[in-house]
């Protein structure tokens, strides 16, 4: 069978694939979309650089020159028309802002370390700035701008640099849409596909479990079975009815999943039916045995079973004990009653339990069915008895017939006869101790005129 702690792992594997992929695409799919946007803006940055730099500064090699700053300020609404901008500077190589599409900017220098370090190296920079905060020179903007510093170079050498403002606010909801829908269509997937895993799990759990119940079950009733075919091939074998009764409470008591401890006794009813007498027992203490030898039937828990023909259980000692003594260790019972063929109780199987042990009635209905095997066995055994006695007493009674059939030492004259041991008996005695034959004393006619002439003479024969 399939292990469930394997199927805890798929379900743990799977569970982390459907949680790792919404992870994966939101912590490195929609970061790479973004620096996908800044490429791109950076590429066009580049563009737009290298066309005003062919448009204003082709033949000027000094960025701060008045003619180069009044032709872009006249060119100002149609650049930033054109190349859709937000903002417009020029810098010159010491970091002065020489140009501004924001006046105000005009004269300021940037003295941060990005620009020496990064763009006075020939290098672009540049940084995503979202709504409401601050741009790299401090500016609080309204919208999601993109801030691309680019170099301007002339023969290698450093002279002077564009800060190219773009809106990309609308880039950035396109994104963010984009990536809703997609987190969207994940979300649902992933439920989805989790909750069929998570019901495939439960599922295969639940099966899982009834199986190992099946297999369970199936064990359980081939440990009762085992017991009870053994039983029967004890009945056949030729041993006493105390011995199969021996071994009986020996296997019954050793049942694990019963719970039952490994001790136990069977009692059968007493020739006056009053008493049960105990038949067999397996480690039983003496105090226990001395006190349980006979118990009256309708006293203690076992002598309730017996008189009601039901199986009685008891969770503690206290419970319907009437034989109680000191020390006795707390403890539950079991008490089958032995039933035969026609409802007649023969006696009663009495199993110890842990205190506190609750009810368990599928042991209860093994322990019947094993009574009721048990109470054939016990009928088989009594009826060979029986018979075996019948034989007995059969064979007994034809050796001393055909003890009549010899030669019998009879006295000639009182006819009495010698037994074996020398002994003189009169010939009725000594013919009904030998067989079954009866005398009936009355007298003959001969000796009716011997001995009572008179009253042979009345007789009319």
């Amino acid at each position: 069978m399939f292990n469930i702690n394997y199927l805890r792992v798929y379900v743990f594997l799977s569970l982390a694939a459907v949680l790792l992929l919404p992870s994966y695409i939101y912590f490195s799919l929609s970061p790479q979309f973004a620096k996908l946007i800044v490429k791109n803006a950076e590429r066009e940055a580049e563009r737009v650089t290298n066309h005003l730099i062919a448009m204003f500064l082709a033949d000027e090699p000094d960025l701060s020159d008045n003619g180069v700053l009044e032709e872009m300020t006249r060119a100002e609404e149609r650049v930033m028309r054109d190349f859709q901008l937000e903002k417009l500077k020029l810098f010159s190589a010491n970091g002065e802002v020489v140009y501004s599409s924001d006046k105000k900017d005009i004269g300021a220098r940037n003295t941060n370390g990005y620009f020496s370090e990064v763009v006075a190296k020939g290098k672009p920079f540049a940084k995503l700035v979202k709504k409401g905060r601050e741009s790299l020179e401090g500016m609080t903007v309204p919208v999601d701008v993109l801030e691309i510093y680019m170099p301007v170079m002339r023969a290698g050498k450093f002279v002077g640099a564009f800060e190219i403002y773009y809106d990309v606010t609308e880039a950035q909801d396109t994104l963010h849409r984009l990536m809703s829908r997609v987190y969207g269509v994940l979300f649902l997937i992933s439920a989805g596909l989790m909750c069929a895993v998570v019901f495939i799990y439960f599922r295969a759990s639940r099966n899982m479990a009834k199986q190992r119940e099946l297999d369970q079950e199936k064990e359980r009733n081939y440990q009762a079975e085992a017991i009870l075919n053994n039983l029967l091939e004890l009945s056949l074998v030729t041993i006493s009815l105390q011995e199969i009764l021996e071994i009986f409470i020996h296997q019954i008591s050793s049942i694990p999943w019963l719970d039952v401890e490994p001790r136990g006794m069977v009692f059968l009813v007493g020739a006056d039916r009053a008493v049960l007498e105990l038949a067999a027992q397996r480690d039983m203490d003496e105090a226990t045995l001395s006190r349980c030898a006979r118990v009256a039937v309708g006293t203690c828990v076992c002598g309730r079973a017996a008189a009601t023909g039901e199986c009685h259980f008891s969770s503690c000692t206290g419970e319907f004990h009437d034989i109680i003594y000191e020390p006795m260790a707390p403890h539950g019972h079991y008490c089958v009653p032995i039933l035969s063929s026609k409802g007649v109780v023969q006696g009663v199987i009495t199993l110890y339990t842990r205190a506190g042990v609750k009810r368990n009635q599928r042991a209860e209905a093994t322990l019947l069915a094993a009574a009721n095997l048990l109470a054939a066995i016990i009928e088989r055994k009594r009826a060979e008895e029986d018979r075996e006695k019948l034989i007995s007493d059969l064979q007994q009674a034809l050796t001393e017939i055909k003890a009549l059939q010899g030669i019998i030492p009879i006295c000639s004259f009182c006819k009495q006869i010698r037994d074996d041991k020398g002994y003189w008996q009169q010939v009725e005695q000594y013919i009904g101790k030998h067989s079954a034959a009866q005398f009936s004393h009355s007298i003959c006619p001969q000796c009716m005129k011997e001995k009572y002439p008179e009253l042979a003479k009345e007789d009319p024969a």
